[in-house]
């Protein structure tokens, strides 16, 4: 038999089915979750037609059926069944409501997770992670205030971090084309110029360890060149009188300053760009006084400097003139004059310099020289020519010292073969031979020093081998071998005094012993004559004394 309407047996709300409820099948009750068996039907009051659904049965393992909560006494009237409904729709929206309260709790977990992600990332700046958590963030609840202000943050940051990156790049570029620029100066002896190209370098990156490390090296290049080290100190100079000009607004002397820089180094850019900011602000002056003055500044300059044969000067200052007041026509005039000149000098030097090192290689240094300052004479501005002078003048004083420097060790081996310090003749000959390598008596007098050096090593190891033996001979009381010993030494090495205090020991353990077996036969005349010798080696020695004594008083 089965029913489809049952009672719990624990709290008693009654359950119904739209579909029959066998006896003996397991029900859950779904107010207080009890378990039960359904029993045998009994006939019910409220009757069939009064009894109203209040919930839709949900399917349990495929066959425990849950029915929905019935009212003990429910009259069977319309009225009933309105608030029966009534109550399955509060029910219904009491379920929605929780439900969507566990959903947004559940959301505002996740998104809290993401929040906290995006921050340590962000304290990380691992700015991509940041923003990717804050976006993930913003995704679970749209409109939250903390994970949008987290994402702008994020992107803000990554953009700020990729321009940072783009620009730590650029200059690490510049840095690198600097350090090669740098490197290449160096190879080319311009040591003067990769000091500068380091600076620069150094001013992008302070700390940057391959910089200043290149730049401490190429800082004593630069110190041990005389020439170079004086061209960057006269090309600091005019950089800083030029800047002082343009500050002051003096423009005119802030050009003349920055083009004879840039004669001194033609490739920095710093006096490059000062040349054309100076000049830019002379062109733009608006009072034409003040414009006819600057022109007339450098068409006086160009002038003075074509006269002293300083065309590249001359053609700057012309050129900046007429970038004033374009196409004048004596500033025009002098310019051509200027650049007809240069070529002519040129060419001129061109021919004298290729005839002044020619005359040096073949060691005619006074003509080279005299070449050399020709060519300076020619036209002053030519570094190469006055380079040349200066190399020249170095290598005259060298020889010059060379020289005196020859004499002075001539004399010195000299003086060491005479008093026998052959070492020193071989030392002081051998430095003499380095200035002159073809000098044929110094050859002679250094072989001859050498030969006398190798008999010198020869006896002393004679010398050396015999006071060995000696020293034994002594030790065994061997004494006349220990004098034969060291008198051969003393022949190798005359008055050397570890021989002669050797010779003497020998003679005077010698005598002692010759005096001793005298006395013992009682020749008298020998005794002492034996221990008087002993006495000459030790004086007041108390045995020889002694000894001289008892062979006195013998009869």
């Amino acid at each position: 038999m089965s029913q489809r309407m049952v009672t719990c047996p624990e709290c008693r709300t009654q359950l119904r089915s739209n579909r029959p409820i066998p006896i003996g099948s397991t029900l859950n009750c779904p107010d207080c979750k009890s378990t039960f068996t359904a029993p045998e039907a009994s006939p019910s009051r409220a009757g069939p037609i009064a009894l109203i659904a209040v919930a839709v049965a949900t399917i349990l393992g495929g066959s425990v059926i849950l029915a929905a909560v019935l009212m003990n006494r429910t009259p069977p009237t319309e009225k009933a069944d309105l608030r029966q409904h009534d109550e399955d729709a509060r029910q219904k929206n009491d379920l929605a409501a929780q439900q969507k309260k566990l959903d947004d709790g559940l959301k505002k977990l996740e998104q809290a997770q993401f929040l906290v992600k995006g921050d340590e990332a962000l304290r990380k700046q691992r700015y991509a992670e940041a923003e990717e958590a804050f976006s993930r963030a913003a995704d679970i609840l749209p409109g939250e205030s903390k994970a949008l202000e987290g994402l702008v943050t994020a992107k803000a940051a990554l953009a700020s971090a990729k321009k940072s990156t783009e620009e730590d790049g650029k200059r690490q570029a510049e840095i690198d084309q600097l350090l090669d620029d740098a490197k290449k100066a160096s190879a080319e002896k311009q040591f003067a110029k990769a000091v500068r190209l380091l600076e620069s370098a150094r001013a992008i990156s302070p700390t940057n360890r391959p910089v200043l490390d290149a730049l401490a090296a190429a800082q004593t290049a630069l110190d041990a060149d005389q020439t170079q080290k004086k061209d960057l100190a006269d090309f600091r100079k005019l950089m800083d009188a030029a800047k002082a000009g343009f500050i002051a607004e003096r423009y005119t002397d802030a050009v003349r300053d920055y083009q004879a820089a840039v004669r001194l180094m033609p490739d920095d850019l710093e006096a490059q760009q000062g040349v054309k900011q100076a000049e830019a602000k002379l062109i733009g002056v608006a009072d034409k006084d003040k414009r006819q003055l600057a022109f007339d500044a450098f068409v006086d300059r160009g002038r003075k400097s074509h006269g002293t044969k300083r065309y590249n000067d001359a053609i700057a200052a012309l050129e900046s003139a007429l970038r004033l007041i374009p196409e004048e026509r004596e500033a025009t005039r002098l310019l051509r004059g200027s650049q007809d000149a240069l070529k002519l000098a040129k060419s001129k030097n061109a021919k004298l310099l290729v005839a002044a090192e020619e005359a040096i290689r073949l060691v005619r240094l006074e003509e080279g020289r005299r070449l050399a300052d020709e060519a300076v004479q020619n036209w002053p501005e030519d570094s190469r020519a006055e380079k040349l002078l200066r190399s020249t003048d170095r290598l005259i004083e060298n020889v010059k010292t060379a020289q005196n420097a020859f004499v002075r060790y001539m004399q010195s081996g000299a003086l060491a073969t005479a008093s026998g310090r052959n070492a020193d003749a071989v030392a002081a000959y051998a430095e003499a031979l380095r200035i002159d390598p073809t000098n044929a008596e110094v050859m002679r007098l250094l072989r001859n020093a050498n030969q006398a050096l190798a008999r010198d090593i020869k006896n002393k190891n004679e010398y050396d081998r015999l006071m060995t033996v000696g020293s034994a001979a002594l030790n065994r009381k061997a004494y006349a071998d220990a004098f034969r010993a060291f008198r051969d030494a003393l022949k190798l090495l005359p008055d050397d005094a570890t021989a002669n205090d050797g010779l003497s020991r020998a003679k005077y353990g010698r005598a002692m012993v010759d005096g001793q077996q005298a006395l013992r036969l009682k020749k008298r005349a020998d005794a002492i004559r034996f221990f008087e010798s002993a006495l000459v080696e030790k004086p007041d020695d108390f045995q020889a004394t002694t000894g001289l004594q008892k062979a006195k008083a013998l009869k």
